[in-house]
């Protein structure tokens, strides 16, 4: 204070506020020092039940002070975000996921061979059967120890199964047919030949693992290509190319080191193989073809590279498919939208026609047959058609049409034939009835060739002095048109319902030569 200041006592007014100020800090005070009121709830977990006081504000705040931790696949009810409320129940539920692999056998299968070189009725086991182990995988959740559920989740083949392989002998069953050259064909899957009598027909390979895409007879009949399938799903390899001498008995099939092949066929000399590959791909056809031409020369079968892979083609994953000209020199090819000609020594692709490919509306592709006349002048193939209204693609037509090498004629031959017309034409003959013919199918039902039977019909190739040969009067048609004509061109064999026949195309008269029920892909060489 300053010296001569006047000292004034506080007003009354000043004193009261002072003093209602000191008692609102108090109360404020003891307020916050106070605890707040407890609630009683009851909590269920872990097998017991126990009643708890809780200041907590949530149940998740109440279990963590009652010390119940919560595992990631617990359940709480109610709800973990649930204000407390006096009496409220809380129920854990412990929840636990666990994975368990079991095994179980596979069981094998029992493949039945037919044997016409046994004798009726005889057996032989050439490969026992194995069970494999097949490995199952489950998630199972269980609900406070006890299981509330079991789903698979993953199944996988540990040891695949060996399949019983038993041979039944049916030899007798027909009578001997006699031809000029060798027959090879499939049957179960297996390789068989017979040369000049159909009473000697014998198998080549017994594994029974043929996977069809290759099978290829030399035309002097005495060596057989073919592929076998790899079973390994996982593998990136699906088939390989074995080759096997047909002229000794006993013979060992050798593998060419070529694998993942969806065509291969001897050249016209028999100094070559010509091929096309793939890659494995998930789905049907279980193949993604690159559309890509090899020619791999004997004896080392080092491959050397025509034609390059290509994607530019209509369905480019199914494949193209390749027939050499008689004279060696180039390659004919087709795939779903068109059919040409490939220069082996130019190694260049030419398009002779070009149609609008087949819609199947499901996983499999249409690509035309085509054969090449004697001369290595022309082709015989099928076109998808047009009538010119609706969708193309659709469209059910299906021609036999004739083509020049050269690209200079394209000709109709003959109409609605179906797309399973496989058309094959004659080899050189003296004989006026069988002189450059071509033999080809014909559907019943044209307008629905993809699932008809087939007539077979032979025609000259301009069309001409066309005439039915298969089936006899009132007889069924074939199912696939699949035949082959003999090396002098005096006959030709053909599948029927399972068995091969063979057929003299003058005089319609037929005789079967087996009786497995399982034959196709028959091939006729020298």
């Amino acid at each position: 204070m300053k010296p001569g200041a006047i000292c004034r006592r506080p007003s009354r007014r000043y004193l009261a506020v002072a003093a209602c100020a000191l008692i609102v800090a108090a109360l404020a005070l003891l307020s916050a020092c106070a605890s707040p009121s407890a609630t009683t709830i009851t909590i269920v977990a872990d097998g017991e039940e126990r009643v708890f006081s809780t200041t907590a504000a949530t149940v998740n705040q109440a279990l963590k002070e009652a010390g119940v931790a919560l595992g990631a696949l617990d359940r709480v009810s109610p709800p973990s975000w649930t204000a407390i409320a006096p009496g409220l129940r809380i129920v854990v539920v412990r929840v636990t996921e666990e994975m368990l692999t079991q095994t179980q056998p596979i069981p094998y299968a029992r493949k039945i061979i037919h044997d016409e070189a046994l004798p009726a009725g005889e057996h032989r086991l050439i490969q026992a059967g194995k069970e494999g182990v097949e490995e199952l995988t489950y998630r199972i959740v269980r609900e406070d120890g006890v299981e509330v559920s079991r789903n698979l989740v993953k199944r996988a083949t540990a040891v695949a199964p060996v399949d019983e392989i038993l041979v039944v002998g049916s030899k007798g069953s027909l009578p001997p047919v006699a031809f000029k050259g060798t027959i090879a064909y499939i049957s179960s899957r297996n390789a068989w030949i017979m040369r000049e009598n159909s009473e000697g027909r014998r198998p080549l390979t017994s594994e029974g693992d043929l996977d069809r895409q290759v099978f290829s007879l030399s035309r002097d009949g005495k060596l057989l290509l073919y592929s076998r399938a790899n079973p390994k799903g996982d593998d990136p390899v699906f088939n390989s190319l074995w080759v096997i001498t047909t002229t000794v008995k006993g013979e060992s099939p050798s593998p060419l080191g070529i694998d993942n092949v969806l065509w291969a066929d001897w050249s016209p000399a028999g100094d070559a193989i010509a091929f096309s590959t793939g890659e494995r791909a998930a789905g049907i056809p279980g193949w993604k073809a690159r559309n890509d031409l090899w020619i791999a020369r004997a004896p080392t079968f080092t491959p050397t590279q025509v034609l390059s892979p290509t994607a530019n083609i209509f369905y480019p994953w199914w494949g193209t498919t390749y027939v050499w000209a008689p004279d060696g020199t180039k390659l004919a090819y087709a795939n779903a939208g068109e059919v040409g000609v490939v220069d082996v020594s130019a190694g260049a692709r030419k398009r002779l026609v070009q149609f609008a490919p087949f819609d199947s509306q499901s996983t499999w592709v249409w690509v035309p047959g085509v054969s090449w006349s004697p001369d290595s002048r022309f082709l015989a193939t099928v076109v998808h058609g047009y009538a010119g209204t609706g969708i193309p693609e659709e469209s059910p037509l299906f021609d036999l049409w004739i083509l020049s090498a050269d690209g200079a004629m394209v000709v109709p031959v003959a109409r609605d034939v179906g797309m399973w017309a496989n058309p094959a034409w004659s080899p050189w003959t003296d004989e006026p009835e069988t002189q450059n013919v071509i033999l080809f199918g014909v559907a019943e039902n044209p307008t629905h060739s993809q699932l008809s039977l087939y007539e077979l019909h032979i025609m000259d190739r301009d069309g001409s002095n066309r005439r039915k040969i298969f089936p006899p009067p009132g007889e069924r048609g074939v199912d696939t048109v699949e035949t082959a004509w003999s090396p002098d061109g005096q006959a030709a064999a053909l599948v029927f319902q399972g068995d091969l026949y063979l057929l003299d195309p003058a005089s319609g008269q037929v005789q079967q030569l087996t009786a497995d029920g399982n034959s196709s892909h028959v091939r006729w060489a020298k």
